[in-house]
């Protein structure tokens, strides 16, 4: 994980929106749902173009329902 943070963090570039990504499906799949949505949701916001950002989204709307936050998790799959 720490390595995902390092790349996102200190070296930014071409990299960074992956290492975010990759970070923010690890945590969700450790069910770690609040850290997972910040990852992602610094993907959004920080590389808004990047081809990562839809997936980014449909990994936020899961965790948010999984979190049982419907309404949010229903603004983000729209």
């Amino acid at each position: 994980m720490n390595h995902y943070r390092i790349v996102a963090d200190k070296f930014g570039g071409k990299y960074a929106d992956r290492a975010l990504f990759r970070g923010g499906v690890l945590l969700f799949n450790r069910q770690k749902y609040r850290q997972a949505e910040e990852w992602l949701r610094r993907l959004k916001n920080e590389f808004p173009d990047s081809e990562k950002v839809p997936r980014a989204q449909l990994y936020r709307g899961r965790s948010y329902f999984q979190r049982e936050k419907y309404p949010e998790a229903g603004e983000i799959l729209r």
